[in-house]
């Protein structure tokens, strides 16, 4: 990864490692401030390109990370960041997710709606992203259950760990409410993809 990131450094074209790719595996290898550098690089490159749907997508992966994290606030200042530049397919599923994993239910629920009505047959919008989203808004809620079974349609996906992540926070919620053993199992297949 070092290699391409010489490569990718200041460049338009190494966005998406810059953006995505690096600070998504410095995240996942627990080297959030490299993260959060790398997020900041590309956005600048992106929005002195004058690139803003790139920059909006940048700064939404960059608020999913801060919320996976447990970084609340930051994350929502991101999202904010991304929807001052941009309301696209290319930054709203990932801030519908964002917020309602930092517990921003209206505003992830406004955009659950907006991504319904502007993108009905955008599969990685409506089969992915939006069932995570409204897995957690159901777990918010206080209904974990329905949360679990949200995710049912985003299972058949390869969605490694962010699948995993969602599910294991949907069932800390039923251990929380009903007590250790008392959740239901739903009846679909676990992902089993790591990221390496």
């Amino acid at each position: 990864m070092q290699r391409e990131l010489q490569w990718a450094s200041g460049k338009l074209a190494g966005i998406n490692i810059l953006g995505f790719a690096a600070p998504g595996r410095a995240a996942h290898l627990g080297e959030l401030k490299k993260a959060r550098g790398l997020s900041e690089q590309a956005l600048q490159i992106t929005k002195e390109n004058n690139f803003k749907d790139s920059a909006a997508g940048v700064a939404a992966f960059a608020a999913l990370l801060e919320a996976e994290v447990g970084n609340f606030g930051q994350a929502r200042g991101r999202a904010a960041t991304s929807l001052a530049l941009s309301r696209k397919r290319t930054n709203l599923p990932a801030i519908a997710v964002a917020l309602a994993l930092a517990g921003d239910s209206k505003q992830a629920q406004g955009i659950v709606d907006e991504l319904h009505r502007r993108y009905p047959v955008d599969t990685v919008a409506n089969d992915v992203f939006i069932p995570c989203a409204q897995a957690l808004l159901e777990s918010n809620r206080g209904d974990p259950a329905q949360g679990i079974q949200a995710l049912q349609v985003a299972s058949r996906y390869e969605l490694g760990p962010v699948y995993s992540f969602l599910r294991s926070t949907c069932e800390a919620s039923f251990t929380s409410m009903l007590g250790e053993g008392k959740r239901p199992q739903p009846n679909f297949k676990e992902s089993s993809t790591t990221v390496r």
